[in-house]
């Protein structure tokens, strides 16, 4: 009994561990709000649009590439840009134009990539590799990057 005597009238230990309860509840909770604040006004940015897009080399030809959109959101012409690198060498960008609301791609749509595609497209030469990547203008997202063998 005297040993529990001694226990209550001690609480000195208990106001500390409270104080540093309630800072770090307070520090949280003000994190929390400063966060939710900061990505209200920032979160504005144009999101990418969810599309499965694809490379295949052109069956019928030797010099072709052909882009597909196998499903998912359209894509307005003006919106995307295709940089096609040769053996990781040199890049050329070509970009498909058109006016907002026109051209849309949409599923089932096949494009056609040769040197005459855009501006500065090289020749597309047979047994080569050739790297793709096709960005979303307005989020800067990476719609599809993958490698391909044009036979």
């Amino acid at each position: 009994m005297k040993h529990f005597k001694k226990f209550i009238k001690d609480k000195r230990g208990v106001s500390p561990v409270i104080g540093v309860i309630l800072m770090v509840a307070i520090t949280v909770v003000m994190g929390a709000v400063v966060a939710g604040f900061a990505y209200g006004y920032i979160g504005n940015t144009p999101k990418a649009p969810n599309a499965a897009l694809s490379v295949i080399d052109d069956p019928a030809t030797d010099d072709q590439l052909l882009i597909k959109h196998n499903g998912g959101e359209s894509i307005l012409a003006n919106e995307w840009q295709c940089s096609i690198t040769e053996d990781k060498e040199s890049a050329t960008d070509f970009t498909e134009q058109g006016e907002a609301g026109e051209n849309a791609i949409s599923t089932g749509t096949v494009l056609t990539v040769t040197e005459e595609t855009g501006t500065g497209t090289p020749p597309l030469t047979p047994d080569t590799w050739y790297h793709v990547v096709i960005v979303h203008l307005g989020s800067d997202a990476i719609l599809l990057d993958t490698n391909v063998l044009v036979r």
